[in-house]
């Protein structure tokens, strides 16, 4: 019942190749491996999909303008992660998007002021 995130702190921090599973008896029942970690963190951050990375202050509603823009230009969001940047009150914001023209999406949030990363 560990969460994938959990497993992957294990990883990090114990510089380890695989855990042990076991089952509510304590019973081996098998490994969890770097490789099924990466590969369920590929999955849920819809890795597949294409990246728009915006840079900005960390400011209340950023974050809901920026998915509106998104929709109206018909785009569906699959992940947004928001990540601190080493310059103080900045946040980078990085979506994965489907849609027909994410090059119009892209546009469209430049248009609306916002700083476009990589």
């Amino acid at each position: 019942d560990l969460p994938i995130e959990q497993a992957a702190k294990i990883f990090f921090e114990n510089n380890v190749r695989f855990i042990p599973v076991v089952n509510a008896q304590e019973e081996f029942i098998g490994i969890v491996t770097q490789k099924v970690i990466f590969g369920l963190l590929t999955k849920i951050y819809g890795l597949e999909d294409p990246k728009i990375v915006i840079n900005t202050n960390d400011v209340k509603g950023v974050l809901s303008k920026v998915t509106d823009i998104i929709a109206k230009n018909g785009g569906n969001i699959t992940n947004i992660v928001q990540l601190d940047t080493s310059i103080k009150g900045v946040q980078q914001i990085s979506i994965r998007v489907t849609g027909k023209d994410i090059d119009k999406i892209r546009v469209k949030i430049k248009e609306n002021g916002y700083q476009l990363g990589e």
